[in-house]
């Protein structure tokens, strides 16, 4: 299962890069500012980031200030931020604070991401439940000169209807995730058709009604991603990627119901005909679940979510809505066992579905109709973003900065009012 190409290694131009800066470049004088001193609060950061596309933004509009209509109602973020600072509990990280949000991200500088090899298209199949071949096609996404072996992202996307061209998945999160040095597989869910639904039907015991109810990539999902895992092992053993990508470093995620598939992997049972069952596949090394399903939806139960024992990423928010709500989409990591979980949820209504898949689209829709300052839009992605690399960075990396960043006060002060950082 050779791919076509492999990326370049410039090598060279790897060891030459200078090590890699997490934060923002900014002017000396604002990077010297520690918490509390300097001038007021809204001063405007330039935050030159290229790749994300993420816009200018006032300071009081990137977390102080008071709160944009319509955020959810609930503990005051204020106080958090403050008892966050406080010597009792979590402090921030590499010089983090109100007067200089633009060092509370976990975002690489413009100079230290990595430009995307061509993408790769590969078919993989295999036999499934049925006994019938399965075929679906997957995106190889590489990062130019990024240090190896690679950690590895498989990416699972959402909807119910399949796809079948790969290079159209998850393109925003891949053009975020090689940026950052990672090797990017998006999975193109194949549809089925009508015989092979009822012959999975068949098999899994639904009747006329429950079939036609069914949910078929609910099942697929997680075997797809199997055979991805086997198709990873394969290129690490031999081949062009031999010894250039590592099969122990593996994070599935996903978005919507492609985290439906990253949790069941994770450990959580999910209900077919009647049946819990659980698909558990010990190689992912941690799970990064945008916009997850909760309790009572899409098959999963409340006592699904204590199989997930693996490090743990949920991002989503009170806009999070879709026939799933945010309120819902939250609980899963409420009833996920402690130990290296961690939640970002955005309080303002106008993050929306697809903003956790990093499309801004929705968002700039919704606030335009409801008033609200579009710009934000970009913040929230920034936060997800930050979210998500931090904790790719601390378990796929085996960080300890971004250990500490994730168990810091950074998000909380960088969010403000707008979102809620949570660890377990």
């Amino acid at each position: 299962e050779p791919w076509v190409a492999a990326a370049p290694k410039s090598a060279a131009a790897a060891a030459a890069r200078r090590p890699r800066r997490w934060h923002l470049q900014v002017p000396a004088r604002v990077r010297a500012r520690t918490l509390g001193a300097g001038p007021p609060a809204a001063y405007r950061v330039a935050m030159r980031l290229t790749t994300l596309a993420f816009t200018s933004c006032l300071v009081a509009a990137c977390g102080g200030g008071d709160p944009q209509p319509g955020v959810d109602a609930g503990p005051s973020a204020d106080a958090a931020v403050d008892a966050a600072l406080d010597s009792a509990g979590p402090t921030t990280v590499g010089g983090c604070g109100p007067t200089a949000l633009d060092l509370c991200d976990w975002i690489p500088a413009p100079a230290d991401r990595y430009a995307p090899a061509t993408p790769v298209t590969v078919a993989l199949d295999y036999a499934d439940v049925t006994g019938a071949t399965r075929t679906f096609e997957v995106a190889v996404r590489a990062p130019i000169g990024a240090p190896e072996p690679l950690p590895v992202v498989v990416w699972s996307h959402g909807g119910n209807d399949g796809r079948n061209d790969a290079l159209g998945v998850g393109t925003e999160w891949a053009a975020i995730l090689v940026a950052a040095g990672y090797l990017v597989i998006d999975i193109a869910h194949a549809p089925r058709g009508p015989a092979s639904i009822q012959a999975l039907c068949d098999h899994l015991g639904y009747d006329a009604v429950g079939c036609v109810m069914f949910k078929y990539l609910h099942w697929d999902r997680p075997h797809d991603a199997a055979r991805v895992f086997d198709f990873v092992a394969a290129q690490a053993a031999a081949g062009p990627w031999a010894g250039r990508i590592d099969p122990a470093r593996i994070v599935y995620a996903g978005h919507s119901a492609g985290s439906g598939g990253v949790l069941m992997v994770d450990g959580a049972p999910r209900d077919f005909a009647g049946q819990l069952v659980a698909l558990p596949d010990p190689r992912p090394v941690a799970f990064l679940a945008n916009s997850p399903q909760g309790p009572g939806d899409e098959g999963f139960v409340e006592a699904s979510f204590a199989g997930c024992a693996r490090p743990t990423l949920v991002n989503t928010g009170v806009g999070d809505d879709t026939n799933v709500l945010g309120v819902n989409r939250t609980r899963s990591f409420d009833l996920m066992p402690p130990g290296d979980k961690f939640r970002l949820y955005v309080r303002e209504p106008a993050a929306r579905h697809t903003t956790f898949d990093q499309n801004g689209d929705a968002c700039a829709t919704y606030s335009a109709q409801q008033g609200l300052d579009p710009a934000r839009c970009d913040l929230y992605r920034q936060w997800i973003a930050s979210a998500a690399l931090a904790f790719l960075d601390a378990y796929a990396r085996d960080s300890a900065a971004a250990r500490a960043y994730l168990a810091s006060a950074n998000l909380a002060v960088l969010a403000g009012d707008g979102a809620t950082w949570d660890r377990r």
